[in-house]
């Protein structure tokens, strides 16, 4: 079965003047105290080229009733694009940058066969990019998602057309680090999906061969 996983945006950050006539005027209008939690959450995340995720994927699958779990490595670069990998085998990997996605299956190791690639090239693949960035402080958080509701340790977010895959997500925050610690969705499918992220790694350079991906020549290969 092929996947393909977009990420969703975080928080809009807002820029905040700061004005010191007296230390009593200074300290009302310093910007750290006037910044929201989600704003500092996001700008984190910005500060660096790349975030590694150690992640269970938890999907409720709405057809059958059932929920069944996968680990994951994701890595995700500032521009946006990321690399989705499955830790079982046989192993599944996507990855996702500004010209298309790549879901490549791995076959069985009992069964053998092909190595299975899904070609995906879809205007709305840049849009998907965009979500990736602002989710780790990159991109404009109004242009695809408005805030719905927000509480000290979440925020949840709703689409702004209907053109979005997903409608809305909520997004929770571990407090004691400022990690964003769960991301909760429902897909297109209908499926109940909960990312939960059990470790987070800030890498101060990105590397692009997490990204590209050379597709075997005996591939069987699905492009739409």
């Amino acid at each position: 079965m092929y996947h393909v996983f977009l990420f969703f945006l975080l928080v809009a950050c807002s820029q905040m003047q700061s004005a010191s006539v007296t230390k009593v005027h200074a300290k009302i209008k310093q910007p750290e105290a006037s910044k929201s939690y989600y704003d500092k959450v996001r700008e984190k995340y910005s500060r660096y080229k790349m975030v590694e995720l150690d992640v269970i994927r938890k999907t409720k699958i709405k057809a059958l009733d059932k929920t069944r779990e996968t680990e994951l490595f994701v890595f995700i670069s500032e521009k946006g694009q990321l690399r989705l990998e499955t830790k079982q085998e046989p192993k599944s990997l996507t990855i996702l940058n500004a010209e298309r996605a790549l879901v490549i299956d791995e076959p069985d190791p009992f069964f053998g066969g092909p190595v299975r690639v899904l070609i995906a090239k879809n205007p709305e693949l840049k849009n998907s990019q965009a979500f990736l960035r602002v989710i780790f402080g990159h991109g404009d958080l109004n242009k695809f998602y408005k805030i719905k509701n927000k509480a000290k340790d979440s925020i949840q977010l709703e689409a702004v057309n209907d053109r979005l895959a997903v409608k809305e997500v909520k997004v929770t925050f571990d407090l004691s680090n400022m990690n964003i610690s769960q991301i909760d969705y429902t897909d297109v499918q209908g499926n109940e999906v909960s990312l939960v992220i059990r470790s987070t790694q800030f890498k101060k350079q990105s590397e692009p061969k997490l990204f590209n991906f050379e597709i075997p020549k005996d591939a069987e290969i699905t492009e739409v």
